[in-house]
């Protein structure tokens, strides 16, 4: 739950920066064309805006298309970035109260559309990564402990221990949210002796033969013993985040790889346009001693031409 709230809030924040660097690419996109009827160099402004949009890529996944005009299009979960909103053009409201289990999260709007689907099953930048979270893997594993945690429960009951019950005292019909409000039953707080003879006729009493029995025998509602249940579920959570750190080292070296290739194609290196500005100098310099060597022999022959 307070991770889920983490990537809503998180989501919350990417929509800020997005909403940020579209205008900042409006922006850029105006004084760009202005310039360009003018006559003027672009390329300072058009770094600007390239730096804007690389930001915007990452946030939203956005394409980015150069226009004729000067302008540039950004298109994200298959739909148009406008850069001149007089607000958004994304909103995300915040979950001031926290994310239950089973509630849904506050909807993306891009433009007043909801687009929370797109982003979040095409995991379109950090927003929809954010949003892949907390809608669908982060629920996926709670669902998964709700589960477990109500098997838990079951199985007790079903020896005759009431071990385990929500903050109502009760154990729940259905496993939503149960991982969360699980606790020791009040009744087995007030009289500990219960965990050594059970609670009612159904199951064993005496010593430990009612954990015995949950620990030995079948899960109450799915294959397998408690411990075998624990471990597919905790070899589950460790595979996601396996696979989460195996697509995270791979996105960041093709965002390395295709931020030098548009440091190669777009920026401007200091030291190469030194050099070959010293290479003009040289060629400037060597070109005015012909100049000048030629002009002494022309006075010379137009001397030696005249007589003077």
């Amino acid at each position: 739950g307070t991770a889920r709230q983490a990537a809503q809030d998180n989501a919350v924040a990417t929509v800020a920066q997005a909403n940020a660097a579209l205008k900042t690419v409006g922006a850029l996109s105006v004084q760009i064309r202005g310039a360009a009827s003018r006559g003027e160099g672009t390329a300072q402004l058009e770094d600007a805006r390239d730096g804007a949009l690389q930001t915007i890529a990452n946030l939203t996944g956005a394409r980015v298309f150069h226009q004729a005009d000067g302008s540039v299009l950004a298109l994200a979960g298959g739909l148009e970035l406008p850069q001149d909103a007089a607000t958004g053009p994304f909103a995300l409201a915040p979950a001031t109260a926290g994310l239950a289990a089973g509630v849904a999260g506050p909807k993306l709007l891009l433009s007043g559309i909801d687009v929370t689907g797109q982003f979040a099953t095409q995991h379109t930048g950090q927003l929809g990564a954010n949003l892949a979270l907390r809608d669908t893997i982060l629920p996926g594993l709670q669902s998964s402990l709700d589960q477990f945690a109500l098997n838990l429960a079951i199985s007790f009951q079903a020896q005759g221990l009431t071990l385990f019950t929500d903050g109502a005292g009760a154990v729940p019909g259905t496993p939503t949210g149960f991982s969360s409000a699980i606790e020791v039953s009040p009744a087995v707080r007030a009289v500990p002796t219960l965990v050594r003879d059970g609670s009612g006729p159904a199951g064993p009493a005496g010593n430990d033969a009612v954990i015995t029995a949950v620990l030995g025998g079948v899960f109450a509602t799915g294959p397998g013993t408690l411990a075998g249940q624990a471990t597919e579920l905790t070899a589950n959570i460790a595979a996601q985040a396996s696979q989460a750190v195996a697509r995270s080292k791979t996105g960041q070296a093709v965002a390395t790889s295709l931020s030098a290739r548009l440091a190669s194609t777009t920026s401007v290196s200091v030291d190469a346009e030194l050099a070959d500005l010293v290479k003009l100098q040289s060629a400037y310099t060597a070109n005015a001693r012909v100049l000048a060597a030629t002009s002494q022999l022309w006075t010379d022959l137009f001397a030696a031409v005249t007589g003077r």
